[in-house]
Protein backbone atom coordinates (compact mmCIF):
# COMPACT_ATOMS: atom_id res chain seq x y z
CA UNK A 1 0.00 0.00 0.00
CA UNK A 2 1.41 3.42 -0.95
CA UNK A 3 2.42 5.85 1.78
CA UNK A 4 2.63 9.63 1.65
CA UNK A 5 6.24 9.21 0.54
CA UNK A 6 4.91 7.80 -2.74
CA UNK A 7 3.42 11.18 -3.70
CA UNK A 8 4.76 14.70 -4.15
CA UNK A 9 1.50 16.43 -3.34
CA UNK A 10 -2.14 16.10 -2.49
CA UNK A 11 -5.43 17.75 -3.39
CA UNK A 12 -7.54 17.54 -0.24
CA UNK A 13 -11.27 18.24 -0.21
CA UNK A 14 -12.38 20.27 2.79
CA UNK A 15 -16.02 19.30 3.33
CA UNK A 16 -16.29 15.73 4.54
CA UNK A 17 -12.55 15.03 4.44
CA UNK A 18 -11.02 17.69 6.70
CA UNK A 19 -14.21 18.58 8.55
CA UNK A 20 -17.86 17.64 8.75
CA UNK A 21 -20.03 20.58 9.68
CA UNK A 22 -18.14 22.47 12.39
CA UNK A 23 -16.08 19.50 13.60
CA UNK A 24 -12.78 18.16 12.22
CA UNK A 25 -12.86 14.63 10.88
CA UNK A 26 -11.02 12.56 13.50
CA UNK A 27 -7.34 12.28 12.59
CA UNK A 28 -7.45 14.80 9.75
CA UNK A 29 -5.51 17.61 11.51
CA UNK A 30 -2.75 15.18 12.49
CA UNK A 31 -2.57 13.61 9.02
CA UNK A 32 -2.39 17.02 7.35
CA UNK A 33 0.27 18.22 9.79
CA UNK A 34 2.30 15.11 8.95
CA UNK A 35 2.01 15.78 5.21
CA UNK A 36 3.04 19.42 5.58
CA UNK A 37 5.92 18.57 7.92
CA UNK A 38 7.14 16.07 5.31
CA UNK A 39 7.31 18.93 2.80
CA UNK A 40 4.44 17.68 0.68
CA UNK A 41 2.51 20.11 -1.53
CA UNK A 42 -1.00 20.20 -0.10
CA UNK A 43 -3.74 22.16 -1.84
CA UNK A 44 -7.20 22.29 -0.34
CA UNK A 45 -10.17 22.26 -2.69
CA UNK A 46 -13.86 22.86 -2.19
CA UNK A 47 -16.91 23.20 -4.37
CA UNK A 48 -18.43 25.38 -1.66
CA UNK A 49 -18.03 28.97 -2.88
CA UNK A 50 -19.56 30.65 0.17
CA UNK A 51 -16.24 31.71 1.70
CA UNK A 52 -13.04 33.26 0.44
CA UNK A 53 -9.74 31.35 0.63
CA UNK A 54 -8.60 33.50 3.58
CA UNK A 55 -11.65 32.39 5.57
CA UNK A 56 -10.94 28.73 4.86
CA UNK A 57 -7.27 29.21 5.75
CA UNK A 58 -8.27 30.81 9.04
CA UNK A 59 -10.49 27.86 9.86
CA UNK A 60 -7.68 25.42 9.04
CA UNK A 61 -5.28 27.44 11.20
CA UNK A 62 -7.79 27.17 14.04
CA UNK A 63 -7.43 23.40 13.75
CA UNK A 64 -3.64 23.68 13.97
CA UNK A 65 -3.01 23.35 10.22
CA UNK A 66 -0.64 26.15 9.26
CA UNK A 67 -1.59 27.08 5.70
CA UNK A 68 -2.29 30.35 3.93
CA UNK A 69 -5.03 31.25 1.49
CA UNK A 70 -2.72 30.57 -1.46
CA UNK A 71 -3.27 26.86 -0.79
CA UNK A 72 -7.07 27.05 -1.09
CA UNK A 73 -8.91 26.63 -4.40
CA UNK A 74 -12.66 27.30 -4.30
CA UNK A 75 -15.37 27.08 -6.91
CA UNK A 76 -15.34 30.90 -6.98
CA UNK A 77 -11.66 30.99 -7.88
CA UNK A 78 -12.24 28.49 -10.64
CA UNK A 79 -15.04 30.66 -12.05
CA UNK A 80 -12.82 33.75 -11.85
CA UNK A 81 -10.06 31.97 -13.73
CA UNK A 82 -12.43 31.13 -16.55
CA UNK A 83 -13.50 34.76 -17.04
CA UNK A 84 -12.06 36.32 -20.18
CA UNK A 85 -8.80 38.15 -19.60
CA UNK A 86 -9.58 40.80 -22.19
CA UNK A 87 -10.78 43.81 -20.18
CA UNK A 88 -12.70 45.09 -23.22
CA UNK A 89 -14.96 42.06 -23.18
CA UNK A 90 -18.40 42.62 -21.69
CA UNK A 91 -19.73 39.80 -19.56
CA UNK A 92 -23.45 39.60 -18.98
CA UNK A 93 -24.49 37.25 -16.23
CA UNK A 94 -27.34 36.70 -13.88
CA UNK A 95 -25.92 35.84 -10.52
CA UNK A 96 -27.83 34.83 -7.45
CA UNK A 97 -25.23 34.25 -4.79
CA UNK A 98 -23.91 35.51 -1.50
CA UNK A 99 -21.70 38.63 -1.50
CA UNK A 100 -18.72 36.42 -0.71
CA UNK A 101 -19.18 34.41 -3.91
CA UNK A 102 -19.59 37.60 -5.94
CA UNK A 103 -16.46 39.16 -4.44
CA UNK A 104 -14.43 36.00 -4.98
CA UNK A 105 -15.53 35.76 -8.59
CA UNK A 106 -14.54 39.33 -9.32
CA UNK A 107 -11.14 39.27 -7.69
CA UNK A 108 -9.41 37.88 -10.73
CA UNK A 109 -6.03 38.51 -9.13
CA UNK A 110 -6.73 35.48 -6.98
CA UNK A 111 -6.29 33.38 -10.09
CA UNK A 112 -2.57 33.45 -9.28
CA UNK A 113 -3.12 30.50 -6.94
CA UNK A 114 -5.10 28.60 -9.55
CA UNK A 115 -2.43 29.16 -12.17
CA UNK A 116 0.32 27.99 -9.85
CA UNK A 117 -1.48 24.77 -8.89
CA UNK A 118 -3.86 23.94 -11.72
CA UNK A 119 -1.80 24.63 -14.81
CA UNK A 120 1.14 22.41 -13.96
Amino acid sequence: MPTIDSYDGFLVDLDGVVWTGREPVPGSPEALATMLAAGKEVVFVTNNPTKRPAEYAERLQGMGIDVGPERIVTAGITVARRLPRNRNTTITTRMKASPSVFNTSLIVSLTKVVESYCTR
